[in-house]
């Protein structure tokens, strides 16, 4: 749980802007289930945090209970289809993995970032006008 609450802190300042599908779902279905735990920050509350670069919304499902595994990554991969993947690193049990989508203008406006070691995982999903792939990942550590 530490390592959620660090990673998410540590994305903060390059997170995004909300449109509808699939995955708001999704949170709202994890949010009820147990061995999950589900994080929403809206603009407000981003703004509230420094965050004040055209950030709409943040959304984080972290999976605490190895038994929902296959089911969580089943989820992730229906999420995630149609997605750019522009980030994959494959280490044993260890999976991490950015996905991305781009509006006309070649902006970023929605970044999926999945992170699993076999045990845990966790999905994150940033919206916002124009998320910087080059900041998100530094401020993640790769």
């Amino acid at each position: 749980m530490k390592r959620l609450i660090l990673l998410i802190l540590t994305i903060l300042p390059s997170i995004a802007m909300a449109y509808d599908d699939g995955f708001t779902d999704l949170v709202d279905r994890y949010s009820s289930e147990k061995g999950f735990t589900t994080i929403r920050l809206s603009k407000d509350m981003l703004q509230s945090m420094g965050v004040s670069n055209g950030i709409n919304q943040m959304e984080v499902i972290a999976l605490e209970d190895a038994k929902h595994i296959e089911r969580f990554q089943a989820d992730v991969k229906s999420i995630t289809n149609g997605l750019k993947v522009v980030m994959s690193v494959n280490s044993g049990d260890e999976i991490v993995k950015i996905f991305s989508k781009s509006g006309d203008s070649g902006a970023i406006y929605e970044m999926v970032i999945f992170t699993s070691d076999g045990n845990e995982a966790v999905l994150i999903r940033l919206l916002g006008d124009n998320i910087q792939l080059k900041e998100a990942t530094q401020m993640i550590n790769f």
